[in-house]
C-alpha cells in the first residue's frame, strides 16, 4: 500500500482489514510519517546552512559566471520543489493515519487501543532518533564538504552578482549594482513587503519593512521615566501582602535592565531616511488586503483606484457645508427621544467624519484596492454598537444558516454522511456589503416589530433611521455620502448583511425547484457559503444559474471541489469514505509576520 495516495482502493482495503492488519497498517503508516518529518527537517537544515543535499547534481560544460548562477539557482528552485512534495506527502500519510485510527478504535476498545498505539509510539520514538542521528551525520558531511571547496575557490569579483532583486523596477545605474539586495525567496508563506511602486529600498530598510506594520520600536529612557517607575513601583509594593523587601530588589534589577538598555540608532536612521523617501517622493505604505503584508504605492495611483471605486459606486459629493454639526445634532436628539432603547449611551466628545481609504488585493490582477471607511469617531457609531447588541433580540432574529466562526463550522458538519455522488462546493456573494438594498433591510427589520410596545417600536425605527442614513465619508479633503449599500467598516454593517442574506436564503429554500432540493447542506460565513449538493457538475451549474435570479443585486460565484477536497474559510475540507476530513489551509496570501521579541510590547503579547 501506498500510504501517501489516498485513493478508492486504499481506503477499501482499510475498511476489509480486520484487527492485525490495521495495527500492523497503522504502524507502517506510522513510521512513513516520522520519516517525512525527518526529511523536512533535513532538507531546512540544509536551506538555512545553503548546502545541497547529494542527490542534488546539475553539470554544464561552461565555466562562465552565468553558468554558476543558473546551477545556483536551479538548486535552490529543485531543493524547494523537494520540500513542497515532501509537505503534500506528508499531509496524505497524515490523513492515511487519522483514517486507520479511526477505524482501528472502533474495532477495539479504548484500553486495547491506547496499549497498541504506546507500542507503536515506542517504536516510533526509537526509529526517529535513529535515522536523527543519521541524518545529522549527513548533514555535517554535507557542512564539511561546503567549507573544503569554498576553501579551494578563488575570490572572483563579480560585478553583476546582486541583480536577481525582486524588489526592483525600473532601469538600474550600473553604479547601485552591487548595492542592491539578493530577494530571498519564501515558498511557504507570502513575503512580509512588497514593493508596488517605483521607489528603490535598499537591504536595511526592507529589513525594517520586513518587521510589519505592528512592530514597535523602543525608545530612549530618561532618567526622571526611571524615577517615576521605581515610584510607581513602590507604592504598588506597599499597597499588597508580599515580601516588599525582596520584590524591591527584583523591581530594582528590572529598573536596572531598562536603564541599561541599548538603543539601535541604526534603526531610528534607517526609518528616518525611508519616512523622507516616502514624503519626497510622493508615495503611500498601507497593509494588504489579505495577510499582513506592508506595501509601498504610488500616491497617484492609490488616488486613482479609490476615485475609481467612487465612481463606480455612485458616491456624491455632499452640498452639506456644516454635514457633520448637522449629524451630531441628529445623533443628540435621537439619545433624548429614545430612553428605553438608548439609556446610559454617551457620545463621542469629539466626533470626526469618517475616512475612507483601501486595501491594495495583492492576490489580483492590477492590484484594486478594498475600500474600507473608518467610523472609529463617526457621530451615529455608539449608536450602532447599542443596536448591533440589541436588535437581534428584538426581532427575533435567529438564522439558521449562518456561522460565527470554524470552530462552529467543524462542529455543524463532522459528523453528517456524504452520498458517493454529492459535491462540495463554495459560494461566493459578489461585492456583499456594497450590494445590500439599505431601504429592503430597513422594511424588513419594521416588519419584525409587530409585538413590541409602540414607544420601543418608534425608538427602533429613529435609531435604524440615524445608523443607516449617516453613510457619509472624506477622501483627499472632499466629503462624499454613500447614496446605496452599506459601506465596510461600519458596526452595523455585518448584521444588516446577515438580515438581507438570511431573507436571501430564505427564498432560495422556498422554491420548489428538484434543484433546490439538491443541496443537502447549505452553511454561511458572511458572504462565503459551503455547501452540499446531491448532483451533477451540468445541475450545479443550472443551479447557480438560478439562485443568480433569486435578487437583482446580488451575484453568486461558484468554486467547485478539486479531488474531493475544498478550501473554506481557513480549513481544508475533504471527503473521505462518506465522512469530511478537515485540515489546515493557508491562503497564497498568508505571512509570517508577527510581533518580534525586538517588538517594545509587553512580554505576554509577543
Amino acid at each position: 500500500m501506498l500510504f501517501h495516495i489516498l485513493d478508492n482502493k486504499n481506503i477499501k482495503c482499510i475498511k476489509e482489514a480486520n484487527t492485525e492488519q490495521l495495527i500492523v497498517l497503522l504502524r507502517k503508516c506510522s513510521l512513513k510519517f516520522q520519516r517525512a518529518n525527518s526529511h523536512l527537517w533535513f532538507l531546512s537544515k540544509c536551506k538555512s546552512s545553503k548546502v545541497f543535499p547529494k542527490f542534488i547534481k546539475i553539470y554544464t560544460k561552461s565555466k562562465s559566471i552565468s553558468a554558476v548562477k543558473a546551477i545556483e539557482a536551479a538548486k535552490k528552485k529543485w531543493m524547494e520543489e523537494e520540500r513542497k512534495t515532501w509537505f503534500v506527502r506528508r499531509e496524505a500519510i497524515g490523513e492515511m493515519k487519522l483514517l486507520i485510527s479511526t477505524e482501528l478504535m472502533s474495532k477495539l476498545n479504548s484500553i486495547g487501543y491506547m496499549y497498541e498505539e504506546e507500542k507503536i509510539v515506542d517504536l516510533v520514538r526509537e526509529e526517529a532518533h535513529r535515522h536523527y542521528l543519521r541524518l545529522t551525520r549527513k548533514f555535517e558531511r554535507l557542512v564539511g564538504n561546503q567549507r573544503q571547496a569554498d576553501s579551494n575557490k578563488k575570490p572572483k569579483s563579480l560585478k553583476w552578482s546582486n541583480l536577481l532583486s525582486l524588489n526592483v523596477t525600473g532601469p538600474i545605474e550600473k553604479t547601485k549594482v552591487n548595492s542592491f539586495p539578493v530577494y530571498d525567496v519564501k515558498c511557504d508563506f507570502y513575503p512580509r513587503f512588497k514593493n508596488l511602486s517605483h521607489l528603490y529600498v535598499t537591504a536595511e530598510e526592507e529589513k525594517i519593512l520586513n518587521l510589519g506594520l505592528k512592530h514597535g520600536f523602543s525608545s530612549e529612557i530618561g532618567k526622571k521615566d526611571i524615577f517615576d517607575l521605581a515610584a510607581d513601583c513602590e507604592v504598588a509594593l506597599s499597597t499588597r501582602h508580599v515580601s516588599f523587601k525582596d520584590q524591591k530588589k527584583k523591581c530594582g534589577a528590572i529598573l536596572r535592565r531598562i536603564k541599561d538598555k541599548k538603543i539601535r540608532r541604526s534603526e531610528f536612521k534607517t526609518l528616518k531616511n525611508l519616512r523622507s523617501k516616502i514624503e519626497d517622493q510622493n508615495l503611500i505604505i498601507c497593509k494588504a488586503d489579505k495577510g499582513n503584508t506592508v506595501t509601498i504605492m504610488n500616491r497617484s495611483v492609490y488616488i486613482e483606484k479609490i476615485n475609481e471605486y467612487v465612481r463606480d459606486n455612485n458616491l456624491t459629493i455632499t452640498r452639506e457645508k456644516n454635514i457633520l454639526n448637522k449629524y451630531i445634532a441628529q445623533v443628540k436628539r435621537c439619545i433624548k427621544e429614545c430612553p428605553q432603547l438608548l439609556a446610559n449611551i454617551y457620545t463621542h466628545k469629539n466626533p470626526q467624519i469618517p475616512k475612507l481609504y483601501g486595501l491594495p488585493k495583492i492576490h489580483k490582477d492590477g492590484n484594486p484596492v478594498r475600500p474600507v471607511v473608518s467610523c472609529t469617531n463617526a457621530p451615529n457609531v455608539v449608536i450602532c454598537k447599542r443596536l448591533v447588541a440589541v436588535l437581534p433580540e428584538l426581532i427575533k432574529f435567529q438564522p439558521k444558516r449562518s456561522l460565527k466562526n470554524n470552530r462552529e463550522f467543524v462542529e455543524k458538519i463532522k459528523n453528517i454522511v456524504i452520498p458517493e455522488n454529492a459535491k462540495l462546493i463554495s459560494f461566493d456573494v459578489k461585492n456583499l456589503f456594497p450590494s445590500v438594498p439599505v431601504q429592503e433591510v430597513k422594511d424588513m427589520i419594521v416588519n419584525r416589530l409587530s409585538h413590541l410596545s409602540e414607544p420601543l417600536q418608534v425608538e427602533v425605527k429613529k435609531t435604524l433611521d440615524i445608523c443607516l442614513n449617516q453613510n457619509f465619508c472624506s477622501f483627499t479633503d472632499q466629503i462624499f455620502e454613500i447614496k446605496s449599500g452599506l459601506p465596510i467598516g461600519s458596526p452595523i454593517s455585518p448584521l444588516m448583511a446577515d438580515i438581507f442574506m438570511d431573507h436571501i436564503e430564505e427564498n432560495i429554500f422556498s422554491s420548489v425547484d428538484p434543484l433546490i432540493a439538491s443541496i443537502l447542506h447549505w452553511y454561511r460565513y458572511v458572504d462565503d457559503i459551503f455547501a452540499v449538493v446531491n448532483g451533477t457538475w451540468r445541475q450545479i451549474d443550472i443551479l447557480l444559474e438560478k439562485i443568480n435570479l433569486i435578487h437583482p443585486n446580488i451575484t453568486f460565484t461558484l468554486e467547485k471541489e478539486q479531488d474531493g477536497k475544498l478550501n473554506f474559510l481557513d480549513l481544508g475540507v475533504r471527503k473521505v469514505a462518506g465522512k469530511l476530513n478537515f485540515s489546515i489551509y493557508r491562503k497564497s496570501t498568508f505571512t509570517d509576520c508577527i510581533i518580534s521579541k525586538s517588538s517594545n510590547h509587553p512580554v505576554n503579547i509577543k
